[in-house]
């Protein structure tokens, strides 16, 4: 009997092999951590804020959501010395980039059925005088002859995903008060800015559920 469970013994694995293996489900679990998504319930109150965006003459924000709502306000910002702003709204389940750079409003679209229950990638990127706004494979771009530049560190607001705060009333893009709040998922939110490295900027006050 002796021999018949030396025979069947597990065999030890390699201190290295045990290593990769420790390493690879610590990755795992730092992905779950990046993946997670926080809830939006679209009542009057909920928003998530979040660190001012500072793509000077280049950068971009990126996002994912999910919703099967057809309308609501994905996220806002502004800068609070003058007229410029970035609204992305849902409009019948198509996102709609309302910005102004000094020139007057812009919109740009993209996307169909956004409220299809699922994870859709948005991204905002000012490249100079270009506006581009993609949504998955869809990519829509606006040029024109405004300011090079948006925000900096003395006049830029928050941004806001979902909806504003009531206390917040300072608003460039002023209709934004009258966009639908946005009920749904969103997660990955991620900046670049003037020096092109892509940081995850920590959620500074919120009404939202986690998930």
């Amino acid at each position: 009997m002796a021999r018949d469970a030396k025979a069947y013994r597990v065999p030890k694995l390699p201190v290295s092999i045990t290593m990769q293996l420790l390493i690879a489900f610590l990755s795992l679990l730092d992905s779950s951590v990046i993946i997670s998504a926080f809830i939006l319930e679209g009542s009057v109150s909920s928003y998530a804020q979040y660190p001012r965006w500072t793509p000077a003459g280049d950068g971009s924000l990126d996002f994912l959501f999910s919703t099967s709502e057809p309308d609501g306000l994905l996220f806002y910002t502004d800068n609070e010395s003058s007229t410029q702003f970035f609204q992305l709204t849902l409009v019948e389940g198509t996102a709609r980039l309302r910005y102004n750079l000094g020139l007057g409003n812009r919109l740009v679209s993209a996307g169909r059925s956004l409220n299809d229950g699922f994870w859709h990638h948005v991204r905002v990127q000012k490249s100079g005088e270009i506006i581009e706004l993609r949504v998955d494979d869809s990519v829509e771009t606006h040029q024109g002859t405004h300011d090079h530049t948006f925000g900096s560190n003395d006049s830029s607001g928050s941004v806001f995903f979902g909806g504003i705060p009531p206390d917040v009333t300072r608003l460039s893009g002023s209709v934004v008060a009258l966009q639908p709040r946005f009920a749904g998922k969103i997660k990955d939110v991620t900046y670049r800015e003037a020096d092109g490295v892509a940081k995850r900027p920590e959620m500074t006050a919120s009404q939202v559920s986690n998930n």
